[in-house]
């Protein structure tokens, strides 16, 4: 489910940034990146779970557990790296703009 949420975030990006003429480039880098990245973290994440396994003396749980909070770790300072890009498109209005104006329609609406 947060994978689908963030791909929405990832794609929408992309396609704000990319160029109409290259935009199916764009996607292409981004999907190359996406497999390699996905390749390489499940090797990591194996050995890592292996030399965990092998140090806490065979205790799965714990193991996992150690490779979980890495991963937990690295997502979270990716998390904090994208939120502080700039969107490349101003908009018209915020997030807040149109909350508000759908709040304040609803409220007329009822009268």
């Amino acid at each position: 489910f947060a994978n689908a949420m963030a791909n929405v975030a990832f794609f929408a990006y992309v396609m704000d940034v990319a160029p109409d003429e290259k935009r199916g480039e764009y996607f292409a880098v981004y999907n190359t990146l996406i497999g390699v990245a996905t390749f390489i973290g499940a090797i990591i994440g194996g050995y890592l779970a292996d030399f965990f396994y092998s140090y806490y003396a065979g205790d799965l749980l714990v193991s996992l557990g150690a490779v979980y909070a890495i991963s937990a770790v690295g997502r979270t300072a990716c998390a904090v790296w994208f939120l502080k890009l700039k969107d490349p498109v101003k908009y018209p209005m915020t997030l807040r703009q149109v909350m508000k104006s759908q709040v304040s329609r609803l409220r007329l609406d009822r009268f």
